[in-house]
């Protein structure tokens, strides 16, 4: 999605994911931007769950979700599922 949900995404998700969404950007400032933008324009429209990365390169640096694992992102959405559960 790059950084940021555009309108015509926005009301794609509106009719496809009518439950709710999760958003996993960037672990950069533009990931940190999109995901609060995302948050402010669903709000009271669609539910929104953001999730951040919280893993990390051997350099230090944040890992982007294309930079995951395909078990991490099943871990990061795991916490997600369990969290909405309880």
């Amino acid at each position: 999605m790059g950084a940021g949900i555009t309108t015509g995404q926005q009301l794609l998700l509106y009719v496809y994911a009518p439950k709710g969404i999760v958003v996993l950007f960037d672990n950069d400032t533009a990931g940190v931007e999109a995901t609060t933008k995302a948050c402010e324009d669903f709000r009271g429209k669609l539910d929104i769950s953001p999730v951040f990365i919280q893993d990390i390169d051997e350099n230090g640096k944040g890992l982007d979700p294309a930079d995951l694992t395909q078990q991490q992102v099943y871990e990061y959405l795991e916490t997600y599922f369990i969290k909405e559960e309880n």
